[in-house]
């Protein structure tokens, strides 16, 4: 045979840069399509002497006890096999990615709306008429008086008087007075006056009763608030709008809540 043409550094042949492989890609060697011979007993080669390769034959033999056993049995001469790759049966891995699953959930805030009405406090005081009151007013006296007298004559004249007083005197008073004294007060009409703007519904107002406690109350627009109108028994020009829409009308009411 004869090999003019075919002269390589190794004498007569076909270099192995000159034979392709035409397959499909080895994912497992690294080896893909159209690579030349050299190429593919590098990668070959590599993948077999890599650290991962010879970690990953150490971590199956430890993980199974059979193939642990017929290895340790082939160090130790016990069984006769040309190669270890005659004595190890064939391992598959199986390698499986889970691919995560994302859940979007939107949650829509909630929103209360909580309406607080204020507390209206009503005091109404009647005055106490002045009472004086005057008890025991006692005298006592006592007089004892005795008065004894024996008179004997004979021979001798003896004579004998004997005088006793006794006065007592008690005498005891106590007065009692009690006044009370009313304030001016009148009774007056709070009428919701609805502003001109924006406006909350809600006249808030201050006033001083006739016991001279201050006292916090209200009227509204009769839609949101109620009532629209209050009769309230306080000292004159006591009646301060204090919040809300601060308007209102102060009338002096037609009948008199203050005797109520």
């Amino acid at each position: 045979m004869s090999c003019s043409n075919n002269i390589t550094p190794c004498g007569c042949g076909t270099s192995s840069n000159d034979v392709v492989y035409q397959g499909p890609n080895l994912s497992c060697t690294g080896v893909s399509n159209c690579d030349t011979l050299a190429e593919v007993i590098e990668t070959i080669d590599g993948f077999i002497c890599s650290p991962e390769m010879v970690q990953n034959i150490i971590n199956n033999i430890l993980n199974n006890s059979n193939l642990y056993n017929q290895f340790t049995s082939i160090v130790n001469n016990t069984v006769d096999c040309q190669t270890v790759w005659n004595c190890l049966p064939s391992t598959t891995t199986t390698t499986t990615t889970a691919v995560p699953t994302t859940t979007t959930t939107t949650v829509r805030p909630t929103t209360t709306t909580t309406t607080v009405r204020p507390t209206t406090t009503t005091t109404t005081t009647t005055a106490i008429p002045t009472t004086t009151t005057t008890s025991s007013s006692s005298t006592s006296t006592s007089t004892s008086t005795s008065t004894s007298t024996s008179t004997s004559t004979s021979t001798s004249t003896s004579t004998s008087t004997s005088t006793s007083t006794s006065t007592s005197t008690s005498t005891s008073s106590s007065t009692t007075t009690t006044t009370t004294t009313s304030l001016d007060c009148l009774c007056y009409t709070v009428t919701y006056v609805e502003p001109a703007g924006p406006v909350t519904g809600l006249t808030e107002f201050s006033y001083i009763n006739c016991a001279g406690t201050p006292v916090e109350s209200f009227v509204g627009d009769g839609i949101t608030f109620f009532p629209t109108s209050r009769n309230v028994c306080a000292q004159i020009d006591s009646i301060t709008l204090t919040g809300g829409d601060e308007s209102a009308s102060i009338e002096v009411a037609a009948v008199n809540c203050c005797e109520s």
